[in-house]
């Protein structure tokens, strides 16, 4: 298993199912640490940050350095253990790829059918997220792009089918409000108040072991 003790730069690449986060050490360096993500591919693999605002961590690195590229971070309003019925995750998307610069390669069908899950481990336990929309969205105008809650199942269950709805392709994955959602954010070429979206529910859960 390879150990993840800290955010280092060039953080090695960790097999599914073997990535082990030392979360104790990741929160001596930085308490706001709450959770890791990592795709195999693309090649994502980063600490998780939530502020006391949404801009704490925008132009802020895991090491409390100013940096463009930012952090990984949710949303403030959110729950630290992904038990809202939606954890929004904001990433940069940088040109030379770091960070969620490389998720616009699922806007082609092709690379999301070989490329469907990526993992989020948390000091709960390790998660995997199956990607069932891709949507790039004008956030001025489309509503419930934010949304973080629901008032009841039925209202999250039309706010799933709207997001299957407006997916740039069908990914055949059938969704349940039983499932928590993780919408990954980042910045689009389309525009300045477009963003790609990628919505995805846990299918998986391991809890940690204590």
């Amino acid at each position: 298993t390879t150990e993840v003790s800290g955010a280092t730069e060039g953080t090695e690449a960790v097999a599914q199912k073997e990535i082990a986060v030392d979360f104790a050490a990741l929160r001596e360096q930085n308490e706001d640490c709450i959770g890791w993500i990592y795709f195999e591919d693309p090649d994502i693999s980063y600490p998780i940050m939530q502020g006391a605002d949404n801009n704490e961590y925008l132009r802020t690195t895991f090491l409390r350095e100013a940096r463009t590229a930012g952090s990984i971070f949710i949303d403030s309003a959110n729950s630290r253990d992904f038990s809202d019925d939606n954890t929004l995750v904001y990433g940069h998307n940088m040109k030379d790829g770091t960070m969620f610069g490389q998720l616009k390669n699922y806007e082609k069908e092709e690379f999301y059918r070989k490329n469907p899950q990526f993992l989020i481990e948390t000091p709960q336990g390790l998660s995997y997220y199956t990607i069932y929309a891709c949507c790039v969205s004008d956030v001025g105008t489309q509503e419930n792009v934010f949304s973080i809650s629901f008032s009841d199942a039925e209202q999250y269950a039309d706010y799933q089918k709207q997001v299957k709805e407006r997916s740039l392709y069908d990914t055949g994955v059938e969704v349940t409000p039983e499932q928590k959602t993780v919408t990954l954010v980042t910045c689009n070429q389309a525009g300045e108040n477009y963003r790609l979206l990628l919505y995805a529910v846990q299918t998986e859960f391991i809890p940690a072991e204590n």
